[in-house]
């Protein structure tokens, strides 16, 4: 006898073999989005390399970012498998473990993430406005 991972609300009973589950919805975002965040990527470095004939650092981190928003996506469909998108009384504990697992490397590639999306932003401004001496001695004073 499987156990929940929590125990259900009063009047609820544990479904482990045809939960509702809001997985799918996690797919459909993830089919949508992911391609455009590549396809926005792609036409900036395009744009930049051969319009420009300029790679920037800040184009270099946003694709660093981009990798880990994929790999973030990949991981964020394993976890479907094992319980993301379903009420914590529908799924077996042994699952919640696995799922769990998964939980640490998707926040480690979230930080990652947006982490490298902001600090491209920061580049790209910086790049645009370079900091004069008049800015750099305000900013210290």
């Amino acid at each position: 006898m499987e156990v929940p991972a929590a125990p259900p609300p009063p009047g609820v009973q544990s479904n482990f073999i045809d939960p509702v589950s809001r997985g799918g919805q996690g797919i459909v975002v993830n089919a949508v989005f992911l391609p455009l965040a590549v396809l926005a990527v792609c036409v900036r470095l395009l744009t930049r390399g051969i319009c420009l004939r300029h790679i920037g650092f800040d184009d270099y981190v946003m694709v660093f970012a981009l990798l880990c928003v994929i790999a973030f996506a990949i991981v964020m469909i394993i976890s479907i498998n094992y319980g993301l998108g379903k009420h914590l009384w529908d799924v077996p504990l042994s699952r919640h473990i696995s799922y769990l697992r998964n939980t640490v490397g998707e926040s480690i590639l979230y930080i990652c993430g947006t982490a490298g999306v902001k600090i491209s932003i920061i580049l790209f401004y910086l790049r645009i406005f370079p900091p004069s001496r008049v800015h750099i001695s305000a900013t210290r004073s």
